[in-house]
């Protein structure tokens, strides 16, 4: 082989060499792009497919926390309070006398758990109601509360007498003859409109069943007597 062949061999060679040194450069820029790392708000950095999207970032909120607690509609759960309902003895009540003072705690925590069905007080309610008149109250607090409905006002004891009196009995009882006035109550809609008949009978008799539990004065039930108007 004369030099001439070899210096043509040589010069192929180079030129081989450097077009594969070009096409080994063309793909490394191409692979970078696709490949190369991102960084995290760390500074370290995290494979690109790891990388939420905007829509994958913002987290779903908790089913849990979605939901808003209804009001509370029911006594479950109260523990009755001290100095809510009367604490006389059975023997320092009589019959034939007024009986205001055991039956003021329960016109009045009935009235404002009516005033606030939302929000009522249901530790002062079980300290004032058991029994039926407790299922009473929490009836109307459930039909206020579905229909949007507010009491404004609270009735008025006109009179109050003890009708019989059980002293001996387990616990001991009494029955109280009420007249309560409705005239400054009104029954609101969710609008505030009034639901209340002006024109029915304002002043309303009823019996209360009262049993004195946990030194107390609960009243347990109520009866309405066929007596429109007292």
């Amino acid at each position: 082989m004369n030099r001439r062949t070899v210096g043509v061999l040589v010069a192929v060679l180079v030129l081989a060499a450097a077009a594969l040194l070009w096409l080994q450069s063309m793909s490394a820029e191409d692979s970078g792009v696709a490949d190369s790392p991102v960084t995290a708000g760390n500074g370290q950095t995290a494979d690109a497919d790891a990388v939420p999207t905007t829509t994958d970032a913002a987290a779903a909120p908790d089913e849990e926390d979605a939901e808003t607690e209804g009001p509370r509609v029911n006594a479950e759960g109260a523990t009755p309070i001290k100095n809510v309902a009367s604490e006389v003895t059975p023997q320092q009540v009589a019959e034939d006398a007024d009986a205001g003072e055991l039956v003021d705690p329960v016109v009045r925590v009935r009235s404002d758990a009516l005033v606030t069905p939302d929000s009522v007080d249901w530790d002062e309610v079980v300290s004032v109601a058991g029994g039926g008149l407790l299922s009473d109250i929490e009836a109307s607090v459930l039909e206020y509360t579905e229909n949007g409905w507010t009491q404004e006002g609270t009735p008025e004891l006109v009179s109050s007498t003890v009708l019989e009196l059980d002293q001996q009995a387990d616990p001991p009882t009494a029955l109280v003859e009420v007249c309560l006035d409705h005239s400054a109550v009104r029954v609101l809609d969710a609008n505030g409109q009034s639901l209340t008949d002006e024109s029915a009978a304002q002043r309303v008799p009823s019996v209360l069943s009262l049993a004195f539990q946990d030194d107390r004065w609960i009243a347990v039930g109520q009866a309405f007597t066929d007596e429109s108007t007292c």
